[in-house]
């Protein structure tokens, strides 16, 4: 019975295309998932910095996006690649 209502919760809200109205779970899982995510998300930071500080760009600039950082690493890559090929 229970699945069932799973499936025809689910299947309203994807016909709708609004997001699904999730039930209050268990405030101290809530908690858990949370903290979970906020150190994942800070370390996912901090490994951006860290790139950051080795792709070469101008430092006057402003800081990179995560997506710019990341075709910065790409092109610093195979440019060092070529550099060792030839």
């Amino acid at each position: 019975m229970f699945h069932l209502k799973l499936y025809k919760m689910a299947n309203y809200c994807n016909s709708n295309k609004q997001p699904c109205q999730v039930s209050k779970s268990n405030p101290i899982k809530r908690t858990a998932a949370n903290d979970r995510e906020r150190k994942r998300m800070y370390c996912l930071n901090r490994a951006f910095d860290q790139l950051r500080d080795v792709v070469p760009y101008s430092s006057n600039q402003k800081k990179m996006s995560k997506f710019e950082t990341l075709l910065m690493a790409q092109t610093y890559i195979e440019t060092l690649v070529e550099m060792l090929e030839n």
